[in-house]
């Protein structure tokens, strides 16, 4: 079935463009009165989606906790940037993960080229400081610039999660994907 499209007028007031969104598309997107949106051009014109960007490490958590943290903030999607979706943590195993995401009605995503590379997780536990750390993950991140804007793409498809282990985001590098996110435009929530 072919979706139909929804025609509005672009409006100019003081210099600024507005389109009206009918409350029903709204309402399918998740999308609420003072909430900010991202659009972006695409080939075949423009896509527009949800700007808010949660982040959580599962440190410390049950699998259950985990499941009602992202109930409690409406996650339908969580993209897990871990170079390898491994754990020592049975429950948080890609596998099993998945499958409870899965069961719990929420997608999984994993984007393990944005997670830091072994290497430099060896260094940093041989000594390298944090901000040694986080410098050559964001050189990391500038060479994988495909997969940023990639996911950036999918963020714009529903309420999205950023997953990693670490709980305190300021030890993980999803600290430098959500500062960069930030610098783009989104709103981050760290979990």
């Amino acid at each position: 079935m072919q979706k139909q499209s929804i025609q509005r007028k672009i409006i100019e007031t003081k210099g600024s463009y507005y389109i009206n969104i009918p409350k029903q598309v709204a309402t399918n997107l998740q999308l609420k009165k003072g909430e900010q949106v991202a659009i972006y051009p695409n080939s075949n014109g423009f896509l527009v989606g949800l700007l808010t960007v949660y982040s959580i490490g599962y440190e410390k958590r049950t699998i259950e906790e985990l499941l009602s943290i992202l109930k409690q903030h409406k996650i339908t999607q969580v993209i897990d940037v871990r170079e390898r979706a491994f754990s020592r943590v049975p429950a948080y195993r890609k596998a099993k993960l998945e499958k409870a995401l899965q069961d719990s009605g929420i997608f999984y995503y994993n984007l393990n080229q944005l997670g830091a590379p072994s290497s430099l997780r060896k260094a940093l536990n041989k000594g390298i400081n944090y901000n040694e750390f986080f410098h050559k993950y964001k050189e990391h991140l500038t060479l994988h610039y495909q997969e940023y804007e990639l996911l950036k793409k999918v963020i714009s498809t529903a309420p999205t999660v950023l997953l990693c282990y670490e709980r305190d985001p300021e030890f993980c590098h999803r600290s430098v994907i959500t500062s960069e996110l930030k610098r783009d435009g989104y709103h981050i929530v760290h979990l």
